[in-house]
C-alpha cells in the first residue's frame, strides 16, 4: 500500500480555494518562497542522485499542484476577458 506524502503546498492550496477566490485572485496567486525553495531543492536533488520513495511523490504532487494551478489561471484569465468583452 503507498502512503501519501503530505505536503504544505497542498495545505496553501486547499486554504486559498476554501476561500472562494476571484478570477482575479486565481491569476495573481503565487504559492509561498518556502513551498517554491522545496520545489527547486527537490528538482536539484533529483538532478544529482536518486530521490528517495517519498520525496519523488513530494515532486510529483507539487508538479501536479503546478499543472492544476496553471490551468486554473488559465480558466480564470479567460473569464475575465469575456468580461471584459
Amino acid at each position: 500500500m503507498r502512503t501519501a506524502v503530505h505536503t504544505q503546498a497542498e495545505d496553501e492550496v486547499v486554504q486559498f480555494l476554501t476561500e472562494q477566490p476571484t478570477p482575479e485572485q486565481i491569476v495573481n496567486f503565487r504559492l509561498s518562497d518556502v513551498v517554491a525553495e522545496r520545489f527547486y531543492e527537490l528538482v536539484h536533488s533529483d538532478r544529482e542522485r536518486e530521490l528517495s520513495a517519498d520525496e519523488a511523490k513530494e515532486l510529483e504532487t507539487y508538479l501536479y499542484l503546478e499543472h492544476l494551478l496553471e490551468s486554473m489561471k488559465v480558466a480564470a484569465h479567460r473569464k475575465l476577458q469575456a468580461r471584459a468583452s
